[in-house]
């Protein structure tokens, strides 16, 4: 069974026949002349036989739609016995509906809910099927001869679905605008501003207006068209895909205007001759001084991508050298262990190695500046708890490889871990 996802009640009626394999190509919309509602007495009468009569869907005033045919089937809607059996071909190519009116005569209007339902069942149609042909139920009669003559589905009812539907797909297009624009194209149609059907300027578009699109297109964008062109003021893709062109180039925007730059004035030309380079009087240079030469000689600088050297860093690195070398030789001649040489090596170690990270990190990495600003004695208390935490790891594992070799407890004799104090 194929029907739309909108769909609110299924109830189906054994009023139907063969679509003859016609492809659909048609939206197909009827009025039931009637005030009932949610629908329910029009959906009744068709599936109880009370009428020889059937259509695809029946939407309520509410906006309640009823599936009562299914979609692979012709419904009888729009057949006659007096038009040679032009309705009901109409009606295998077409998805019918029937539309409950809000009020009846004279001009049987329809609920802004069941225009809205019928428009979303359009846009869904559009997409399954690729409809082609919006019509009314007098437009049949009135363009095909096709059905019997009627007022159906109302004056205003197929633009209005139409309208609802564009603006449900994203169209913008001001109808008033639009239509204000096309009047003053001499297009031989006659229309008001607002172009509905009933002439009331209300910017729902109707056959007037559509067949001034229609016209337009002709003269301007016949491509968009393509073969069996007809003006009727019925819309179709066609038609649609004029609208848009003509929405486009009213909404095309201004071109850039073009700055033309300023000419650059004529260099000035000096017009007094120049000396003679003979006559020209030397500069009176003051005889040299050989000291004051040798003090003013300027600094050269550091070649480029190398910094310049840092002074206090190499007497510190100096002086880190000279004091490792000296406990190697305190070790030697006995004055010290190996023990209190790790210790020592790390009171010396530490400090420069934390210097070094400090001024690598705040150059080379941006979100540890911050290093550069941390207190002396809480820097100082860090170094202290590096060399602590060193010194007794290395101690501790020294007095465990001398459990293995004894000889190396000479080495470390009673040293203790001291405690650093800068």
């Amino acid at each position: 069974m194929t029907h739309s996802a909108l769909t609110d009640t299924i109830k189906l009626s054994p009023q139907y026949s063969s679509r003859d394999e016609t492809r659909i190509d048609t939206f197909l919309i009827h009025h039931t002349a009637s005030v009932s509602g949610r629908g329910d007495g029009v959906v009744s009468m068709m599936v109880n036989r009370t009428r020889t009569v059937s259509s695809n869907y029946v939407i309520g005033n509410d906006g309640h739609l009823w599936c009562v045919v299914d979609e692979d089937f012709r419904a009888w809607t729009s057949g006659s016995a007096t038009d040679g059996g032009k309705g009901a071909a109409w009606d295998r190519r077409a998805i019918t509906v029937e539309i409950v009116n809000e009020a009846g005569a004279p001009d049987w209007p329809i609920s802004v809910a069941a225009i809205d339902k019928a428009a979303r069942l359009l846009n869904d149609l559009r997409k399954r099927y690729g409809i082609a042909h919006i019509l009314g139920h007098r437009d049949l009669w009135a363009t095909y001869q096709a059905s019997y003559p009627t007022f159906c589905p109302g004056p205003n009812t197929v633009a209005r679905i139409v309208a609802r539907a564009a603006e449900l797909a994203g169209n913008d297009i001001d109808y008033r605008r639009l239509a204000t624009y096309l009047n003053r194209q001499s297009l031989g149609v006659t229309s008001t501003t607002g172009d509905t059907s009933a002439g009331r300027g209300d910017g729902i578009p109707g056959p007037n207006y559509y067949t001034m699109v229609q016209t337009w297109g002709k003269r301007n964008r016949p491509d968009l068209y393509g073969s069996g062109y007809v003006i009727d003021g019925i819309p179709g893709p066609g038609t649609f895909r004029v609208e848009a062109a003509i929405w486009a180039l009213l909404n095309k925007p201004e071109p850039a205007p073009v700055v033309i730059p300023e000419p650059e004035p004529a260099p000035v030309i000096d017009l007094e001759p120049e000396q003679p380079a003979e006559e020209q009087e030397a500069p009176v240079s003051p005889t040299p001084d050989p000291v004051d030469d040798i003090v003013s000689q300027p600094i050269p600088d550091a070649p480029e991508g190398e910094p310049e050297p840092d002074p206090q860093h190499a007497a510190r690195r100096e002086a880190l050298v000279r004091r490792i070398f000296t406990a190697i030789a305190d070790v030697i001649r006995g004055r010290r262990t190996v023990g209190e040489l790790a210790i020592a090596t790390l009171r010396t170690v530490v400090p420069f190695v934390y210097s070094w990270v400090i001024v690598w990190a705040t150059t080379n990495v941006s979100w540890l500046d911050w290093l550069a600003y941390v207190p002396a004695d809480i820097a100082l208390e860090a170094q202290s708890a590096a060399v602590i935490a060193l010194g007794t790891g290395i101690y501790a594992l020294l007095r465990k490889l001398a459990q293995r070799w004894p000889n190396l407890e000479r080495f470390l004799g009673s040293a203790k871990t001291p405690t650093y104090t800068g």
